[in-house]
């Protein structure tokens, strides 16, 4: 429905004009939606859905009226249909009317209901109708069906609503003031839940059954219940004045009251106890007031016996309304209700927590000393007592202060009470300075058992600077040992000093270091030194504060118990600037065997994801050769690190191999041409980030590249070279050529083998066969062994490589192909030796993409093949679908006189071969469906899906390419990890050697010129690497170099022109000189 322009929803606007006059686009957008709403009710209203036309118009006009508040033009249209109004309608109407605050209209419409007569019988006439506007959000289903009277109450002009219907609509008042809406609420209920006690006093006024004043809705709530809930003093007084005459109104009233659970048994509560879960007391107070509180009281005094749980929750309801002449009436006639069960809270908590002072009061009046003393001290089941629950208000917490020290005797045992430690290790102090009540820390500040519980972890984090320095100072005058003690961190519970360092809390930091605190001490559990502490606050003013002193500067490579310096603790929680701030001070970075102090990186290993600020930073300070030094002394290893970086901090792992890459232009004499001066560029490629702790063949740092994809670091100029460098090692080149040349011999054995078997060119027992048949069973016998071996050492990695699966069919095939040696071979050997021919080969050309000048284009077709084959299910139900025709059409021909021949033939056919003439001419004239599908077949399969194929396959060629390149690398990176740990698992196979460095000289193989067995090698194998990235120190004269270098080479030229000129100058017979000149 459509809210009033006091409720901030839709509204119409304030003024509104005759129908004849123009309307605002606000009521026009409203009347949109109000509209839609009434088709809506309209359709739900007829079984068949269906509309008259004259209906709906007329429906329109009707609230469209009533909507603008036309009383005229609503009187129009409700006199001039063929047949006046039902009385339902007219009901729904004024509910609309009330809704949209059209008041003019509620009057006629009210008129008219008078003059309608309705029927009584079973409310045949009362109808209850959905709220339709303006609750787009809530679900039609869940809203309850009302009448006109339970809308009334939410509007704000509800008043000037109540005047109309009582000179015009005091029949539809007397009719609809008992009827329920669908969830079983009265108008009297609705007007008490929105607290419009104007509405309110105007039901009572029309005397609503006395016995619907504790009805029940669904919800399980009553108007007198809802009321006295909320603590509707004005409500209730109400109800008392409305039914006091006669008595026999009044006694039925008083008993609805005094069993409000509306329960005919004993068991049910009065109207104390909703009453006293309002938390207020007026409705209380009224009730004592008027004196009808002894037959309520009466009837809650019932769970004394039947459940003493629920008379302690009333008594404690009461004490927190804050209800005193009641309170006082109960705890008089059961003072056992004072001391609380079964670890709830107890009244004088409950009383405490609400700020009822007078409740408080009254405890102190009317208890016994002893038992008071006991009742403080009891703890609820979170393990508080009643000061814990009041240093929230000030003014009950000092009443219960002075009124503790009244009574106490005992100080250490008593004064515990008010220091007591919660479930939450929280005493009341420490809950006043949390909350920053500062005049309930000062009250039971003076009552703390002992001065160094103000100093606890907690407080120092909570309280005030001011706070701790006026407290340490007055304890400082009366134990001066006590404080030394404390200061100096000697104290078994409480290290200030360190608190505030871990607080970054400067202020206090300076003060304890005025009063004379302890630089040196460390934490008792950890070990840990005030700088590590700041270090983990991140406030780096405070380092600063602490390393201007020479006593902390002297500290900064101290560790705690696990041998974790703060620099360590820097680097671990990704204080970047910290870290820089420490290196600038002189922390040291590697470890140190005397002290046992840790490599930062170790002390970071296993919070990478969390410090790659701290080591972005650390290779920012750090010169190239002290990143070298640092991750060579780890103790993991620098190859592990490494692969601990690339697996969570990838970004960081490619700054550190930049790191490892340095230019360098020299010149010098040639070696060819005396005299000459050449400019040679030297690259030199650190490799410690691959460098092993233990020598057992695994190369970490390659193999998560692998497993985690980084393909942007394999293809790093660093990874590329190292990988140039592990496979041209003699070890790794020797064990490759071995197994390659194996493996050749194996393939052409087997292949000549098979080619004399096909042509019977020998017999299969001869001699030279039987040479063939024991050659190629031991190669076999030889890769079974290595494949064997390379799964016990490979294992989960040797299952995932679907090359290997290939080989072991392969060999187990060539197996059964040769032996047993006979005259002939069964039709199984012969299958046999086909797949071993065929995998062989296949197997071949795969291994042939290791190479770096072949392998790009063999991966390059294995993806365009993968391609083509996710798309082949699609092309093979076009085939499927000719096949089956064709096959039906042409059973005679032997290209499709069964299934799976016709499935080949139209394979083919989709190749181009269509074998015109002998396939659809030879067996005479063709059928028209022939015709039709040889034309669909070359449009839909040759021409489309061949076309479509060939697109998919080279649709994008550079991008196949450079995925090409980077599986290439991926299999390279495979190969050397494989053939690294063969080498080292293997007996009797030379290990192959670490590879610390690498230098690549422009000049190199000119000058050295390397045996054409390597060229070749390197040419097949070694990949190329882009033009590497200088070192980050030289990036400034980068925009230079180029323009440097040609300069330098048009010099070197023009002196190597004058150093001839001098030499051809020289007669022949001055050797000596010419051979000095040229030196």
């Amino acid at each position: 429905m459509l809210k009033d322009s006091g409720s901030g929803s839709l509204s119409k606007s304030k003024t509104h004009s005759s129908s004849n006059k123009r309307i605002s686009s606000k009521d026009k957008r409203i009347l949109k939606q109000i509209y839609f709403a009434e088709e809506s009710y309209l359709t739900s209203s007829t079984s068949e859905g269906k509309i008259n036309g004259d209906v709906k118009r007329r429906c329109k006009q009707i609230i469209k009226a009533i909507y603008l508040d036309e009383p005229e033009t609503l009187r129009s249209y409700i006199d001039s249909g063929r047949r006046p109004l039902h009385i339902k309608e007219i009901q729904r109407r004024i509910l609309e009317a009330i809704e949209l605050n059209s008041l003019e209209c509620l009057k006629v419409l009210c008129e008219t209901y008078e003059m309608r007569p309705i029927s009584r019988k079973k409310n045949a006439d009362i109808e209850l109708f959905y709220q339709w506007y303006g609750l787009a959000s809530w679900p039609l289903n869940e809203r309850p069906k009302e009448t006109a009277l339970h809308v009334l109450p939410s509007k704000s002009n509800s008043e000037k609503a109540m005047k109309v219907l009582d000179e015009c609509g005091s029949k539809f008042v007397t009719d609809f003031l008992d009827v329920e809406d669908s969830h079983g609420s009265t108008p009297l209920l609705r007007a008490i839940k929105c607290n419009n006690i104007a509405v309110v006093k105007w039901l009572l006024r029309k005397k609503p059954n006395v016995n619907n004043i504790n009805k029940r809705n669904v919800h399980d709530e009553s108007p007198i219940y809802v009321a006295a809930l909320n603590d509707h003093v004005n409500v209730i007084k109400e109800i008392l004045e409305t039914y006091s005459k006669p008595e026999e109104l009044r006694s039925n009233l008083l008993e609805i009251m005094k069993n409000i659970d509306g329960e005919l048994n004993i068991n049910g509560h009065s109207i104390l106890y909703p009453a006293s879960l309002s938390g207020k007391s007026e409705v209380l107070n009224l009730i004592m007031k008027e004196k009808l509180w002894e037959d309520f009281l009466k009837q809650e005094k019932q769970f004394k016996t039947i459940d003493r749980n629920k008379w302690q929750e009333f008594f404690c309801n009461v004490c927190a309304a804050g209800c005193k002449d009641l309170a006082k009436i109960i705890l008089l006639d059961d003072p056992d209700l004072v001391r609380g069960s079964n670890g709830e809270m107890s009244p004088l908590m409950r009383a405490v927590e609400a700020n009822q002072q007078e409740i408080v009061q009254l405890f102190f009046d009317n208890i016994q000393d002893e038992d008071f003393l006991n009742v403080i001290k009891s703890c609820d089941k979170l393990n508080r007592n009643v000061f814990h629950y009041a240093v929230k208000n000030s003014k009950v917490l000092k009443d219960l202060l002075d009124k503790f020290r009244e009574l106490s005797k005992d100080y250490e045992e008593d004064y515990g009470a008010i220091n007591g430690m919660d479930n939450d290790d929280n005493t009341p102090i420490k809950l006043a300075a949390l909350e920053n009540l500062e005049e309930s820390f000062e009250m039971l500040l003076n009552y703390a058992t002992s001065e160094e519980d103000l100093f606890s972890a907690n407080l120092i984090h909570t309280l005030k600077s001011k706070v701790l320095k006026k407290r340490l100072r007055s304890w400082k005058e009366n134990d001066a040992d006590a404080v030394a003690t404390l200061l100096n961190g000697e104290h078994e519970k409480h290290q200030p000093f360190l608190e505030a360092a871990k607080a970054g809390n400067e202020d206090l930091i300076k003060f304890f270091l005025e009063q004379n605190a302890n630089p040196l001490q460390v934490t008792h559990d950890r070990g840990e030194t005030a700088l590590h502490l700041v270090v983990l606050s991140g406030n780096l003013n405070v380092l600063k504060y602490l390393l201007k002193k020479k006593e902390f500067l002297e500290m900064i490579n101290s560790t705690d118990e696990e041998n974790i310096s703060c620099a360590g603790y820097a680097t671990q929680i990704g204080h970047a600037e910290i870290l820089r701030f420490l290196h600038k001070k002189g922390a040291k970075m590697k470890s140190d065997k005397k002290t046992g102090r840790l490599n930062i990186l170790d002390s970071a290993y296993g919070y990478f994801k969390w410090c790659e600020n701290s080591i972005e930073e650390l290779i920012a300070i750090c010169t190239p050769q002290e990143l070298k030094e640092l991750f060579e002394d780890s103790y993991f290893g620098a190859d592990h690190i490494m692969s601990k970086l690339i697996e969570e901090i990838p970004n960081v792992a490619k700054k550190i191999f930049d790191q490892c890459i340095y230019k360098k232009l020299e010149f010098t004499y040639s070696h060819r041409s005396p005299g000459e001066i050449k400019a040679r560029k030297r690259v030199l490629y650190n490799f410690y980030p691959f460098k092993r702790k233990k020598r057992d063949g695994k190369l970490e740092a390659i193999k998560s590249m692998v497993d985690f994809k980084r393909d942007s670091l394999l293809d790093h100029s660093l990874v590329v070279q190292f990988l140039n460098q592990k496979m041209n090692s003699p070890s790794i080149r020797k064990w490759f050529i071995l197994n390659f040349l194996l493996y050749v011999m194996f393939l052409l054995t087997l292949t000549t083998y098979g080619v004399i078997q096909r042509h019977d060119v020998h017999n299969l027992k001869s001699p030279e066969m039987i040479v063939l048949s024991f050659f190629i069973l031991t190669i076999c016998a030889f890769h079974f062994i290595k494949e064997i071996l390379q799964i016990v050492i490979n294992q989960t990695n040797y299952m995932h490589d679907f090359e290997n699966y290939i080989e072991w069919v392969m060999y187990t095939c060539a197996v059964i192909y040769v032996v047993p040696v006979g005259n002939t071979k069964a039709d199984a050997q012969i299958a046999c030796g086909a797949t071993a021919l065929f995998l062989g080969w296949i197997n071949f050309s795969l291994f042939l993409k290791r190479f770096s000048l072949l392998g790009i284009y063999i991966i390059a077709a294995k993806r365009v093949f993968l391609t083509v084959c996710k798309v082949l299910p699609l092309v093979l139900l076009f085939v499927l679908a000719f096949s089956l025709s064709l096959s039906l059409l042409m059973p005679l021909d032997e290209g499709f006189n069964n299934m799976p021949i016709s499935l080949l033939t139209t394979f083919v056919m989709m190749t181009g071969e269509l074998d015109y003439r002998d396939t659809f001419l030879a067996s005479g004239p063709l059928h028209f469906l022939q015709k039709i599908l040889l034309v669909l077949f070359i449009l839909m399969i040759s021409i489309t899906i061949m076309n479509l194929l060939t697109g998919l396959a080279v649709g994008d060629a550079n991008e196949i390419m450079e995925r090409s390149k980077e599986e290439k690398r991926i299999h390279k990176a495979k190969l050397v990890m494989t053939m690294e740990s063969s080498l080292h698992n293997f007996f009797l196979i030379p290990r192959p050697n670490e590879i610390d460095d690498c230098e690549v000289d422009s000049l190199a193989d000119e000058e050295m010129q390397p045996s054409w067995w390597l060229r070749q090698w390197k040419k097949f194998y070694d990949d190329e690497v882009d033009e590497p990235a200088v070192k980050p120190m030289a990036n400034e004269e980068k925009n230079d170099y180029g323009k440097q270098f040609d300069e330098l080479s048009e010099k070197i030229e023009k002196t190597n022109e004058l150093v001839k000129q001098m030499l051809e100058k020289i007669p022949p017979g001055g050797k000596g000189r010419r051979r000095n000149l040229a030196v």
